[in-house]
């Protein structure tokens, strides 16, 4: 649509050029010479947009009711302990903690927002899994998940304190200008962000008793 305004606008300028050839002198107008400055800035900026962005990211197309229904599908999973249907690319760590001596697990509330999934199994001998799942960032229907930096924990004694990493990431949204707009009736300031936190599946010895009465995103596992 941008193109085609600019071959529009060329085309006027061209005939008001040829209009004024008939004379020995062109006299330009004030309002000529905007529209030349106009389109010559339309021109340049729809030539370097492509390369404003400095780090490449591996963003791509979703709308968000797509990203809803993604979202609420691994939750279910995750409630009933279905970690073999998840794709193994939404697991983004995935830690063991050999030899736990202690009875009992201290969470405490350190990530606001994030949600822990505690599976009790007989299985686990003395082990805890951790697997760790990343938060979205969808801007414009566009999925920037891949740029957040994934979450971490530490375990001193019987206490696993989990950790965000504090982050700024920084956005550039170029609009369409102000002809443009003009025929595809797109509202100037239309944005939509959309965002979820961290995800945190542990795997836990069924005699470990879990502490974490002021965490209140805990979800015991259905299985």
């Amino acid at each position: 649509m941008n193109f085609l305004i600019l071959i529009l606008l060329i085309v006027l300028i061209s005939g008001l050029i040829a209009s004024s050839g008939k004379k020995r002198i062109i006299h330009f107008k004030i309002t000529h010479w905007f529209l030349i400055v106009y389109v010559g800035i339309l021109t340049l900026a729809t030539v370097i947009a492509p390369f404003l962005r400095d780090v490449p990211l591996e963003e791509k197309r979703v709308r968000n009711i797509q990203a809803d229904k993604a979202h609420f599908d691994l939750y279910e999973k995750l409630r009933y302990g279905k970690l073999e249907q998840i794709d193994k690319e939404q697991i983004i760590k995935h830690e063991t903690i050999e030899n736990y001596q202690y009875d009992t697990l201290n969470i405490p509330t350190t990530i606001e927002g994030a949600s822990i999934f505690i599976e009790k199994t007989d299985r686990q001998g003395n082990k805890i899994e951790v697997y760790t799942f990343n938060g979205t960032l969808i801007v414009d229907d566009w999925d920037f998940t891949s740029s957040l930096q994934s979450a971490s924990f530490t375990l001193q004694e019987d206490r696993l304190k989990l950790q965000n990493t504090n982050q700024a990431i920084y956005l550039s949204i170029v609009n369409n200008g102000f002809p443009a707009r003009q025929f595809t009736n797109e509202r100037y300031m239309n944005h939509s962000i959309m965002s979820s936190n961290f995800i945190f599946y542990l795997k836990v010895p069924r005699s470990v008793d879990i502490i974490a009465d002021d965490y209140p995103e805990i979800i015991y596992v259905a299985k």
